[in-house]
């Protein structure tokens, strides 16, 4: 059988390992997995994240694994939800929840994996609390030298190997005293006493640092309207935002979800030009992109696309199939699909007692 090689079991292990068990062949799959409990993932794990940090995905943007995020959370006791922190009533397809309940619903779904991948008749192994050390490519197959815990290295020998190591933070966030270039892990901005602390950026990270910092020293409450307010438990802590756009993130639903099918960087067009063969083949990958673009939001396509990497072409030609346009009022209506938003970080250096770096 072919021997497959899963390093990480984070998000994008979980649904590698969705892909291999889908195969019609029988499959030899082995997940290394550094951390003791596997599928968890680290910026989903609870030894990273506090509870009260969200994730910044919405429940529909996250595809099916075996169980849709809903169906999992819809499946729990009401017991079981208010250990993960949640209200039935606020389990939605467009709702935010915290990291670490992800984490949770990965895990689920990595085990789950594991069952049907063994039912299909795939073998199966599990290194835990694993760290891979080396990748040797070798004439006939990958070797992974690897050691479990304390144990001495091994190699073990697979046919395709898929590397899904995800995040990797330094040991110490905390480079200087007083300044962190991280929020991550919480446990480690979580020693912040109750002083005068700056945050620099306004980001998801910029709010994940200012939870994790209050959380330390005090409760969020909902009162009886729902709304959230902050109980301190101590006195002296006072963060400050600092931005160099002042801009808050939002959530991005302006697109519509699904997604509209795309005109130009379609699938088809992305395999013809790879069946030209290599030469050229990321430029002409590039121009379909252009063009996708271009058709959905010509004015952001000119200030990004076209200020970055200037074409022989004009932007009308590129975006409008030749045709030219002197105002917006007559170019074509602008699809709302991919107007995300755009999360700004910023970098600063300051004089305040405490930094949480978000950049």
């Amino acid at each position: 059988m072919t021997r497959t090689a899963i390093i990480g079991s984070g998000p994008t292990g979980v649904y590698s390992l969705k892909g291999l068990v889908a195969s019609q062949q029988p499959l030899t799959i082995t997940v290394f997995e550094e951390l003791p409990d596997p599928g968890k993932g680290t910026p989903y794990h609870p030894a990273v994240n506090d509870k009260a940090m969200l994730a910044n995905i919405a429940s529909i943007e996250i595809p099916r694994i075996v169980d849709t995020l809903i169906e999992w959370l819809s499946g729990h006791s009401d017991v079981e939800l208010q250990q993960l922190h949640l209200q039935r009533a606020r389990i939605g397809d467009r709702e935010f929840y915290p990291r670490v309940v992800l984490g949770s619903f990965l895990a689920a779904q990595f085990w789950k994996l594991i069952n049907q991948a063994k039912a299909r008749g795939h073998t199966v192994a599990i290194r835990a609390n694993t760290k891979v050390t080396d990748i040797r490519l070798e004439k006939s197959h990958v070797a992974l030298v690897a050691h479990q815990g304390d144990e001495p290295e091994t190699t073990e020998n697979f046919d395709y190997v898929v590397m899904a190591t995800g995040h990797d933070w330094p040991e110490n966030t905390e480079v200087t005293p007083g300044y962190f270039i991280s929020p991550w892990p919480a446990s480690a901005i979580k020693r912040i006493g109750p002083v005068e602390v700056g945050i620099l950026g306004t980001s998801l990270s910029g709010i994940d640092a200012a939870v994790t910092v209050a959380t330390a020293h005090g409760i969020f409450l909902r009162d009886e309207q729902g709304q959230l307010a902050y109980q301190p438990t101590t006195n002296g802590l006072h963060m400050t935002m600092m931005s160099r756009k002042g801009l808050l993130p939002e959530a991005d639903f302006f697109c519509p979800i699904p997604y509209e099918a795309l005109q130009f960087c379609t699938p088809d067009a992305v395999d013809a030009a790879t069946s030209r063969g290599p030469a050229g083949l990321l430029d002409n990958v590039f121009e379909l992109f252009k063009a996708e673009l271009g058709a959905t939001d010509p004015d952001y396509a000119h200030r990004s696309v076209w200020g970055l990497q200037r074409s022989k072409t004009s932007p009308s030609d590129t975006f409008a199939n030749g045709k030219q346009w002197t105002s917006s009022s007559q170019r074509p209506e602008i699809s709302p699909r991919r107007r995300r938003t755009r999360r700004r970080r910023s970098r600063f250096s300051g004089g305040t007692r405490s930094f949480a770096c978000t950049r």
